[in-house]
């Protein structure tokens, strides 16, 4: 067809093939304006019942007006072929712009996730924002997928075929030929031919940003009857399971987004765009995010977040001090700063670097990634974290080696940030199982419990009753997500308290059990610092 001109649209290249018809870039000979057309294959359309229900569900989409979503111009005939013209859009698909792996088999690598956490916010609000108009107007996509999400050359969302989806919708998804790739974003009363609302497309979005943050679909089959079973019966597997970086704001979206039952979701999209901005708030308004999207292999288990701080807060302190002054302490600064280097370079000289760095012995040998180590209280064992490649497990030994036991095998669930009680008869840890959260069990894996369902690294008080936590995984202080508050638990009732909702990581409890130390970075500050707040907030 290219070459041809067809009503007063001249074809000029063929852009992308799929179930729904051949797309064309063309030009509109009346208006002078670049178009796209989509032919629809005939048996879409293959009785006159199916061309009304196409051309009025095309009209439907066509009173669509968003600038994330694609219009539609007009519904034409050509020959026996239905065709659309609709709006040309320079870009790539999401899943072309995100590079998402097909990774929905269990044998498939871990994957690759190129998108900024940031990013996929910003793509999920336009996305969301499109889906919130066309429910407004009481249409339901049935078929968001990131191959009918495009991205242009301005990086701007725009969701694809309203209208169209809803008479693909209606055939049956068994059909051979069918791709696991749709029945991967299908809801569950979809899958089985139930009739379906706006709630289905709220799962489906929830398949495609939980996609976009992880490089992995939350329901995994090695082919399309695995995937129906496990989208049906089987739970997600928890995001932070691949990006335990995640706030627990966006965890607690995704996992509502991907809930069985229909009436268990979100009730409107609406309620998604406020929990995205509030997500985007917490991670920008305070900070300045870098650019970091790296590409991680099986044996690397802490993805970096997106955004980490840049030094902005100086200049108020700055205008305490006028030029002259300035100068004046810098001069003595630098006066110190050389008096405190040459005693050091003299010191140095005469001392042996054993006596300055210590000596080191190293504790394990496993080739695998080991990190968040933590001492118990009479120094004779360590608890750390050890990754497999696909989960996290806390393991002791002794200090003087011999064989680790792994405390967590037993589940199928990442687990870290172990804490020794003051008595060295519980640990205290973090765990992805049954939504994630903080629990208890004894220093050889036995009796876990959980005592909350939020919450990082865990540091117990003095007398063994409460544990101190905060609200993001941090690994490396240059990579943070969000805003971390702290938190209480008391233990054995379970009685929760927040004592900072400012930024706190990494809490740890002062002897005394007066106060709790951390670290933090401060709007506009820019710099890590260490701060105490008194136990009772």
């Amino acid at each position: 067809m290219i070459g041809q001109t067809i009503s007063h649209y001249k074809v000029l290249e063929k852009l992308g093939e799929g179930g729904m018809g051949v797309v064309y870039k063309a030009h509109d000979t009346k208006l002078d304006r670049t178009i796209a057309l989509k032919f629809l294959p005939s048996h879409l359309t293959a009785s006159d019942e199916d061309k009304q229900r196409f051309i009025r569900e095309a009209k439907a989409a066509a009173a669509l007006n968003h600038p994330n979503i694609c219009t539609i111009y007009s519904v034409e005939e050509h020959g026996d072929q239905q065709f659309i013209s609709m709006e040309y859009i320079d870009g790539v698909t999401l899943r072309e712009k995100s590079e998402i792996r097909d990774l929905r088999s269990e044998a498939s690598q871990p994957g690759t996730w190129n998108l900024k956490s940031g990013t996929a916010i910003d793509y999920a609000l336009q996305i969301a924002e499109a889906l919130a108009e066309a429910h407004e107007k009481g249409i339901v996509h049935r078929d968001i997928k990131p191959e009918n999400i495009m991205v242009d050359s301005k990086n701007r969302i725009k969701v694809m075929d309203f209208g169209l989806a809803k008479l693909k919708g209606s055939m049956n998804i068994t059909k051979a030929g069918s791709t696991v790739g749709t029945v991967a974003y299908m809801s569950p009363e979809q899958i089985q031919g139930e009739d379906v609302d706006h709630r289905s497309d709220i799962f489906s979005f929830g398949v495609v940003l939980y996609e976009m943050l992880t490089g992995k679909t939350p329901f995994r089959g090695e082919h399309e009857a695995a995937m129906v079973y496990s989208i049906v019966n089987e739970e997600h597997t928890p995001a932070e399971t691949y990006r335990p970086d995640l706030p627990s704001e966006l965890i607690h979206l995704l996992n509502t987004a991907l809930e069985k039952e229909p009436e268990d979701r979100y009730h409107t999209v609406s309620e998604i765009i406020r929990e995205l901005r509030r997500v985007k708030k917490h991670s920008t308004s305070k900070r300045k995010s870098y650019v970091h999207t790296p590409s991680f292999t099986q044996e690397e288990f802490i993805r970096k977040s997106s955004h980490e701080h840049v030094i902005t807060g100086s200049q108020s302190r700055g205008k305490l001090f006028s030029a002259k002054k300035g100068i004046l302490v810098v001069g003595v600064l630098f006066m110190i700063f050389a008096g405190i280097y040459a005693l050091y370079t003299v010191y140095a000289s005469r001392t042996p670097s054993a006596s300055l760095y210590g000596t080191y012995t190293q504790i394990t040998r496993d080739p695998l990634l080991a990190f968040d180590p933590a001492l118990s209280p009479d120094g004779r064992f360590i608890a750390y974290v050890k990754f497999d490649g696909e989960y996290s497990h806390i393991f002791t030994q002794r200090i003087e080696g011999g064989t680790p036991i792994n405390l967590t095998g037993n589940s199928q669930s990442s687990n870290y940030g172990p804490a020794f009680s003051p008595d060295g008869e519980l640990i205290a840890f973090r765990s992805s199982r049954d939504g994630g959260g903080i629990f208890i069990m004894g220093a050889t894996g036995e009796s876990v419990r959980r005592v909350t369902d939020f919450g990082y690294h865990p540091s117990w008080s003095p007398d063994g009753n409460e544990l101190v936590f905060c609200t993001e995984f941090v690994l490396n202080p240059n990579s943070r997500a969000g805003i971390s508050e702290l938190w209480i638990v008391n233990v054995n009732t379970g009685e929760l308290r927040k004592i900072y909702d400012g930024d706190a990581v990494h809490p740890k409890w002062s002897p005394n059990g007066r106060w709790i130390a951390y670290w933090a970075i401060l709007s506009g500050e820019g710099q890590r610092d260490l701060y105490a707040i008194p136990a009772s907030g």
